[in-house]
């Protein structure tokens, strides 16, 4: 995603733009896109400076992480940055927060689009605080339907979900 210099007014300007999260390299494993990204950019440029202020959206459906159930959510990032012609000598200013260097006659920010989208999605999805998730015996959804299974001690220790609650217990 790129935008070139010579398309952008002097002063304060407004831009909308359409991309597919392909273009980004948005796409993820278990994450799946309904939409395309919209961005809605509010630029101001004075001379080759450029200072970007984008707030970003795309509509997406995830699963829970307990019950595998798909949730519908739109994801929301944004990013504040300043845009500068690259220096001719690198130096240690290069680690300025909220400053960004360009080469030529564009700016890249698919980069910037990628990161602030990722940012905002949850570590551990679920459909709902008080997901009861999948029986380990039959993996029946526990929250649509309470499953008959009985579980014996011996039993809930070896299953594979079982044993997978005890792995995330130990990395807390």
């Amino acid at each position: 995603m790129r935008l070139l210099l010579e398309e952008i007014p002097e002063g304060v300007s407004n831009l909308k733009i359409k991309c597919s999260p392909a273009e980004i390299d948005l796409e993820s494993d278990g994450i799946y896109f309904n939409d395309p990204v919209i961005a809605k950019l509010k630029l101001f440029k004075q001379i080759d400076k450029v200072f970007i202020k984008a707030e970003l959206s795309v509509d997406i459906d995830l699963e829970c992480a307990r019950c595998l159930s798909p949730i519908h959510t739109i994801l929301k990032g944004s990013f504040e940055n300043q845009y500068i012609p690259m220096p001719k000598i690198q130096s240690s200013i290069m680690d300025d927060i909220g400053i960004c260097y360009y080469t030529g006659d564009c700016i890249e920010l698919s980069d910037d689009f990628r990161e602030s989208l990722l940012l905002e999605l949850p570590i551990r999805i679920l459909c709902s605080e008080n997901c009861k998730g999948l029986c380990p015996k039959c993996g029946q959804n526990l929250n649509e339907v309470k499953c008959d299974c009985k579980l014996e001690f011996g039993e809930v220790q070896k299953s594979k979900f079982a044993l997978l609650a005890k792995i995330l217990e130990t990395k807390k």
